[in-house]
């Protein structure tokens, strides 16, 4: 063949779906049920301060699903005192209170820690990954279930009638009036889609946040929530017989593999007055397939009632360098902010990186449509920078040793102490063996 030309003797023809008459779909007979199970929680006093668990008892015959199970939680806000909230009572959770409403939360496979969120992590990760990678809730409904109202841009810190989302949030909590929310568990675990062997003992554990971060007012009383009720509806599907004895003879072979994205979510306090930040080990010699770098005020971050944790600042911020062993990784950020006028910010650097993220077990391009940042909020509080380091996809890299570190320079100093947040996500593995021993 001579150079340049096509041969086409090796080209595959096929046919348009609409005009494929003749193809029959593929069939399907492994499963006999699929059920619904609601699990009540462990713990007797919802509201004791504790940590909310549930635990999930080994089945002989069924997988759990984690992808597919959600969190009921029914509340509502009281007075710091217990009393019933009246009209003049402007209160409302903060954004996706069925996620936000937990500062944490840990998954147990028989009595092994498998992941686990804290320190405020669960919260940030659930609205991040909301904003930036989470194809899985592209459908509105799923996120208004846990009352996700995206926080009017520009009016982050506005908890009156400026904040059209605050308010809606608010319509529904007036007067101390019971809730019910609806979530994901937006653990890395329960984003695999890959189910959890039969004879495996589950247990899950949600610490809820404190008040005064999880709930906005410009009042100066103070509130707090009260859990009426909450329970698991657990996804658990019944497998054919021969199926099991499938697996159960593979397991003699090899552990059965879980690949997912693990996160580890970083931060730092970047004291007022610097002209730039710098630190490097990142994340102890390895490195990650995409991390989001954001900025939040210290104080919001710490927690207070009339400060929104979510609002997501420029910061004054004029450039952020990552680099590889001692290399820059390109492109960088550069960005001119003018704190006056939006329009006449130039932020295009960062809001470009969001539209192309590694989600879950599969890459994943996200058109403007789906994607919850737009042009005009971006630096009216959901200023995140994504920098995505390899295209994992439905593999697992080889993780390559590597300092990887930040750097961070103001345009002006910041006037107020900054709380930098890295949102990483790495490829991992865990194994369950025929035992059902688990190894992270």
């Amino acid at each position: 063949m001579a150079e340049g030309t096509f041969n086409f003797d090796e080209t595959r023809y096929i046919f348009p779906s609409e005009i494929n008459l003749f193809s029959v779909p593929d069939l399907t007979n492994t499963y006999t049920s699929q059920e619904f199970i609601d699990f009540r929680p462990a713990t007797l006093n919802l509201n004791s301060g504790g940590s909310i668990d549930f635990v999930l008892p080994p089945t002989i015959n069924s997988f759990t699903s984690l992808r597919e199970t959600r969190l009921h939680t029914r509340l509502r806000i009281l007075a710091e005192d217990g009393s019933f909230l009246d009209s003049e009572d402007v209160v409302a959770p903060t954004n996706w209170p069925a996620c936000t409403l937990f500062e944490g939360c840990q998954i147990f496979l028989n009595q092994t820690l498998v992941t686990s969120s804290g320190g405020l992590d669960y919260g940030y990760r659930s609205i991040i990954s909301a904003l930036v990678d989470k194809h899985r809730f592209q459908r509105d409904t799923e996120l208004q279930l846990g009352l996700y109202e995206e926080d009017s841009a520009g009016y982050m810190q506005d908890f009156t009638t400026g904040q059209t989302a605050f308010m809606r949030r608010w319509s529904y909590f007036a007067k101390s009036e019971p809730v019910t929310v609806i979530g994901p568990i937006t653990d890395d675990l329960a984003e695999q889609n890959r189910l959890i062997l039969s004879n495996t003992e589950i247990v899950l554990k949600f610490h809820p946040a404190r008040a005064a971060f999880c709930l906005n007012s410009a009042s100066e009383e103070k509130y707090k929530v009260e859990f009426l009720d909450c329970f698991l509806r657990v996804c658990r599907k019944v497998v054919q017989p021969a199926i099991l004895v499938g697996i159960s003879n593979a397991l003699d072979i090899s552990p059965a593999m879980y690949p997912y994205m693990k996160t580890k979510f970083r931060k730092f306090i970047v004291q007022r007055g610097l002209y730039s930040f710098s630190q490097d080990l990142l994340y102890d010699g390895t490195l990650p397939s995409y991390i989001v770098i954001s900025f939040v005020t210290a104080k919001s971050y710490s927690g207070q009632q009339d400060l929104n944790p979510y609002d997501f600042i420029p910061a004054g911020v004029s450039a952020i360098t990552l680099y590889i062993n001692d290399k820059p990784v390109t492109p960088g950020f550069k960005m001119t902010y003018d704190g006056s006028d939006f329009l006449r910010s130039d932020f295009t650097d960062g809001l470009e990186s969001l539209y192309r993220v590694t989600s879950g077990d599969q890459e994943s391009e996200l058109p403007s449509s789906y994607c919850q940042i737009r042009r005009d909020t971006y630096t009216r509080g959901y200023c995140l920078y994504l920098v995505k380091f390899n295209d994992s996809g439905k593999f697992l890299p080889v993780q390559p040793h590597a300092n990887l570190k930040i750097n961070v320079e103001f345009r002006t100093p910041p006037e107020e102490n900054l709380q930098l947040l890295l949102y990483a996500r790495f490829p991992s593995l865990l194994t369950i063996d025929k035992t059902r021993r688990v190894t992270v």
